[in-house]
């Protein structure tokens, strides 16, 4: 099976993980996020629950494609590689009732097999066009500008 690379900050005894022969990780301490994603070709960031999903976006914004659960607010931020939702619940969260989306392991499995050993160039030129047009300061300086000069 080839081999699927994972940054991490803390080492696995920490996280208490057990991963298969063919699941390599790497620990490693980053100063900017960028850092994380300067040697992948691919995010995997599924989630049962999201806020804005700023990793999604910062991943994006380096030119990775990202596969992410088809749900929202993932779906709208980063919609080229969506994985199948198995089933949706509601969970207590912090006293507060949210909805949790569960990702089909399979799916995440299906999506990686696609992307391997392709040209990725278009999704990654997409994942970082989509960041630039809709995300940057450029895209929402003036509507930030105008917000808090109005306070």
């Amino acid at each position: 099976a080839p081999v699927l690379e994972v940054t991490a900050q803390q080492a696995l005894r920490e996280m208490r993980l057990s991963v298969p022969r063919n699941v390599e990780i790497r620990v490693t301490n980053i100063s900017m996020p960028a850092a994380l994603y300067s040697t992948a070709d691919v995010c995997i960031q599924t989630s049962r629950y999201e806020g804005i999903g700023l990793p999604l976006m910062e991943a994006q914004a380096c030119g990775l494609p990202v596969i992410t659960t088809d749900a929202e607010p993932m779906r709208t931020l980063a919609p080229d590689l969506l994985v199948d939702v198995k089933y949706t619940e509601e969970i207590d969260l912090f006293c507060k009732k949210m909805k949790s989306s569960v990702c089909r392991w399979e799916s995440i499995v299906e999506r990686v097999h696609e992307v391997m050993g392709t040209d990725i160039s278009d999704l990654s030129c997409q994942a970082r066009e989509r960041m630039t047009a809709e995300f940057s300061w450029g895209a929402l300086g003036a509507e930030w500008y105008d917000a808090l000069n109005s306070l």
